[in-house]
């Protein structure tokens, strides 16, 4: 829909108003405000909030009509109620793409897209702590890979969901108290296959050198398995919360320091038959399976015949040891008990919920999974003070997304700034919802303001003569006076071909008024004769009253400089009119004397350079000399002097004035005899 402008250009050329003498109706090319249809394809309906994963969300902008817009992702603002990490809008071939970590232990939160300050419906972005199934499909997989985040190492599968991950890593490669050899090494291998419960378990591996088959494998498994593992790096230490909900920390070497395990150092003794398992000794209060291993999968294989130990797991590598952290319980099972013995890829746990664990343990072991409190994600933090405040200061400016920039620079680095942006973010959409009400209506009294404006002063103009720079002036000179009455959007855009139009049909408008005004510029010069004087040039003379002429209309501030071209035609006419030659009728006593004056201060100069010449003619340097030549260069000098007067006087009278009075050269040689021959004299005694 179009909107529609009239107004009336007054435009004040001379003493006396004189309005265009058309009436505009402006087609303003402003459309009706876009009808957003937004639509949203989450890639994962929950996430694990271990601050690694990243989600992935497809964005559908479109018309009423199903049309897509054509939209750039540097155009798309995204919000969200709590912090997240690593935003980035892209584009995937045709697909709009947002993609984003959420933080370690991230509640769930809202998400919203602001496109040309529309604002897109919340999405609802579900994370989790525990595991998101219990039984593995499982994911066939031949390759890990892993990712390097935040300083820590996590792992996956090439064939899981892009973006998720399986587990992580934390090395200690020595040399400390725990890896006291150049080539050992012990490293912790947390794993959460597909996500899921089935498999959650870490592996210790204790590497006394470098070859392969002596590495001391150890298996562990927490019950009860509550969430999945989760690891953060601060400063200088890992952060791991177990499957139990349980802590453990390691130094940035990869030393445990604290927490609910105490770790000794790795066996490098020279007899790989006689070497410890990780010397791992848990402290919590829920049940450890441990299983062990050397040079082979510790679920599976084992070289020793001797059951493992039952005091922590640390010897020997036949069946199985469980441990109740709590009662300090102890049980011996076969691994044939737990784990497929054949060769499997994964090697799934027999049991994938912790009731069906706990079943077996009653059963074979007398005692339970006990009850331990299930870690909780972080709450969402909430600011409506500080909204309340900031909007107040906000909401009446005019260009309140800059205000409210402003004011959240305060809030940098603060867990509050996301819930701030995201709750502002809404309280601007519905101001800008209601502007968009009101746009039209104030849009057309701002261009009405506009272009009354330009009609008014039209000092922008360089040359009246020249349609293209009018016109580029003259939309150089809107967009600088364009007084936007929105606060989130500039329609200049959408304006500016309706806006050139119109600076066209202005210089015609105008163009129409200059011409009465030169017209009426002609008759002012030869109704009032005053500003005539002879002694001045014409030209500019002509020129000047004709700016003070233009000076009188106070409105349109319209330069000399801009019809320069038509005022000096203007001056040419005026000095080839009748009125002109009829007052130099009557000043030809004046201008005869004009011409006689400046024919005589011309005499001087010109009649020593004709002494000069006749001195070459005749040279003679003693006194005798210059009396035998004094004839013949007082000849040479009459002669000359009055070729000299001629000349003189021709070109003096080269003035129109003088053509236009006819004024011959006799009638001055005339009154300037008596004078010429005196200065003739003169210089004659003096130089010869």
């Amino acid at each position: 829909m179009w909107l529609k402008y009239s107004f009336l250009f007054s435009l004040l050329i001379g003493c006396s108003s004189q309005p265009l003498k058309n009436s505009y109706r402006f087609m303003a090319g402003l459309s009706e405000p876009e009808q957003v249809k937004w639509s949203f394809e989450v890639a994962y309906p929950v996430i694990f909030a271990n601050g690694a994963d990243r989600q992935v969300i497809k964005v559908f902008i479109k018309d009423q009509q199903d049309q897509e817009f054509l939209v750039k992702p540097q155009d798309l603002k995204v919000y969200t109620d709590v912090e997240i990490k690593d935003l980035k809008v892209l584009k995937d071939k045709n697909d709009l793409i947002i993609t984003f970590r959420p933080l370690l232990k991230s509640p769930d939160f809202n998400l919203r897209v602001k496109w040309k300050e529309e604002l897109g419906p919340p999405v609802l972005i579900k994370t989790t702590l525990l595991p998101l199934k219990d039984k593995l499909k499982p994911i066939k997989s031949n390759f890990s890979s892993g990712s390097h985040i935040d300083n820590i190492d996590f792992t996956f599968k090439e064939n899981f969901h892009p973006g998720l991950f399986e587990g992580f890593e934390i090395y200690n490669n020595g040399k400390n108290r725990i890896v006291s050899k150049v080539d050992s090494q012990r490293w912790y291998d947390f794993e959460y296959p597909e996500q899921a419960r089935q498999n959650i378990s870490f592996l210790v591996n204790d590497s006394p050198n470098g070859t392969v088959s002596h590495t001391m494998h150890s298996h562990f498994m927490l019950f009860p398995r509550l969430i999945l593992p989760l690891v953060e790096f601060k400063k200088d230490r890992y952060e791991v919360t177990l499957t139990t909900g349980e802590q453990v920390i390691f130094n940035q070497d990869g030393e445990i320091t604290q927490g609910v395990f105490n770790e000794g150092p790795v066996d490098i003794g020279p007899d790989r038959h006689t070497r410890k398992y990780a010397d791992l000794k848990y402290q919590g209060q829920g049940i450890i399976l441990r299983a062990n291993a050397r040079g082979l999968c510790p679920q599976t294989g084992q070289f020793e015949n001797n059951s493992i130990d039952m005091d922590y797991g640390a010897r020997f590598s036949k069946d199985v040891l469980i441990i109740n952290g709590k009662t300090g319980q102890r049980c011996r099972r076969p691994k044939a008990d737990f784990w497929p013995q054949r060769d499997l890829n994964p090697i799934e746990f027999k049991f994938p919920t912790d009731e069906e664990f706990n079943r077996y343990l009653r059963e074979n072991c007398k005692f339970e999974i006990p009850e331990l409190p299930v870690p909780q994600k972080n709450k969402k933090l909430q600011a409506p003070d500080e909204v309340d405040e900031i909007w107040s200061k906000c909401e009446d400016t005019f260009e309140i997304n800059k205000c409210l920039a402003s004011e959240l620079e305060r809030f940098q680095g603060s867990d509050l700034l996301s819930v701030l942006e995201y709750e502002l973010a809404i309280k601007s959409s519905g101001a800008f919802q209601t502007e968009k009400l009101k746009a039209k209506d104030q849009i057309a009294e701002a261009l009405n303001n506009l272009f009354s404006d330009l009609s008014k002063d039209l000092s922008f103009v360089k040359n009246m003569d020249d349609q293209k720079l009018f016109e580029s002036d003259c939309l150089l000179e809107a967009r600088a006076k364009f007084k936007n009455p929105l606060r989130f959007s500039d329609p200049w855009a959408e304006l500016e071909a309706e806006v050139r139009t119109l600076c066209s049909d202005l210089k015609k408008e105008v163009d129409q008024i200059v011409n009465l005004k030169i017209k009426n510029l002609q008759q002012h010069l030869e109704q009032d004769l005053s500003w005539l004087q002879m002694d001045q040039d014409l030209k500019s003379i002509c020129l000047k009253r004709s700016q003070d002429y233009l000076d009188q209309d106070r409105h349109s501030n319209l330069k000399l400089d801009s019809l320069k071209n038509r005022v000096i035609g203007v001056c040419d006419d005026f000095s080839k009119s009748d009125t002109y030659k009829n007052w130099l009728t009557t000043q030809r006593p004046l201008v005869v004397t004009q011409f006689v004056n400046k024919t005589l201060s011309l005499l001087e100069p010109q009649g020593i350079e004709v002494i000069n010449s006749c001195l070459r003619d005749f040279p003679g340097t003693s006194q005798v000399e210059r009396l035998k030549l004094k004839p013949d260069r007082e000849a040479c000098l009459n002669r000359k002097w009055r070729e000299m007067e001629y000349r003189l006087v021709a070109i003096v009278l080269g003035d129109s004035k003088s053509i236009s009075l006819k004024i011959e050269v006799q009638e001055v040689l005339e009154k300037i005899d008596l004078e010429s021959k005196r200065t003739k004299l003169r210089l004659m005694k003096k130089h010869f």
